[in-house]
């Protein structure tokens, strides 16, 4: 399991060594990790396709761990290029 921190938002993944009373310590067990603050990391789905949305990544901390959650946005309609748009004129 992947452990983590909120920092302004920002996603904060757990370092590989900490330090802790002046000891380095190398892959720090879950105990060390929350000592230090971090909280266990889960990764959600992506939700699945919908024409003209697409899905943009968060995370939301809660009081023991942190959740990827999923924010559902529209599309902008693509602007015309001229070539397009002359096509479009033409009933082509």
């Amino acid at each position: 399991m992947k452990y983590a921190k909120l920092n302004n938002g920002q996603l904060e993944l757990a370092p590989s060594r900490v330090q802790i009373g002046g000891k380095n310590i190398l892959n720090p067990s879950p105990e060390h990790l929350t000592e230090l603050g971090y909280k266990p990391l889960t990764y959600t789905p992506l939700p699945p396709y919908e024409d003209g949305y697409y899905f943009n990544s968060y995370f939301e901390e809660t009081p023991d761990k942190i959740i990827q959650k999923w924010e559902k946005i529209q599309a902008p309609e693509p602007e015309l290029t001229d070539g397009d748009y002359l096509l479009e004129k033409l009933g082509l």
